[in-house]
């Protein structure tokens, strides 16, 4: 009688390494696929940090009219047209900005804010758009151009 040997075959153990590198190859793509996900939540987080900076520097300089005639252009600025634009660099990356601020109207097409006493109080709605492109980060699939926004109501008697 013969007896059969004890072990695997050659078709079970190759079974099993195949197995065994999908499920090593899956945590592998899952941790790359969070730890990218991570960095573009942080570099967000930046731009949403930036977009903050902007519009609170919008306001003081309205308020402190610094340069001299800033109140003046912030209130007489048409509202198709973007008040501000420009670059800066922080930490190595460049930023892009725009900002637009429009007067809030009513229904019936009035200014917010607006009466025919000396005392105006007009409302004007700052949109600061920032846009980067994080350079480290260029060769990765699904990363670009990032891009965050934010907005702030800016009454006329805060700024006096």
């Amino acid at each position: 009688m013969v007896r059969p040997q004890a072990g695997y075959s050659l078709a079970e153990l190759l079974l099993a390494i195949g197995i065994l590198a999908i499920s090593v190859l899956s945590v592998l793509a899952l941790s790359l696929r969070i730890a990218a996900a991570s960095q573009k939540s942080n570099d967000l987080m930046v731009g949403e940090m930036m977009v903050d900076r902007l519009l609170d520097r919008v306001v003081a300089e309205v308020r402190n009219d610094k340069p001299p005639g800033k109140k003046a252009k912030f209130w007489g600025t048409a509202d198709h047209l973007p008040w501000s634009t420009g670059k800066f660099t922080a930490d190595k990356t460049e930023f892009e900005y725009e900002i637009r601020a429009r007067t809030l109207v009513n229904a019936k097409g009035d200014t917010v804010g607006s009466s025919s006493s000396l005392s105006e109080n007009r409302l004007k709605k700052v949109d600061v758009v920032v846009h980067w492109w994080d350079s480290k980060n260029a060769g990765r699939p699904g990363y670009g151009r990032l891009t965050t926004q934010g907005s702030r109501l800016v009454s006329e008697a805060q700024t006096q």
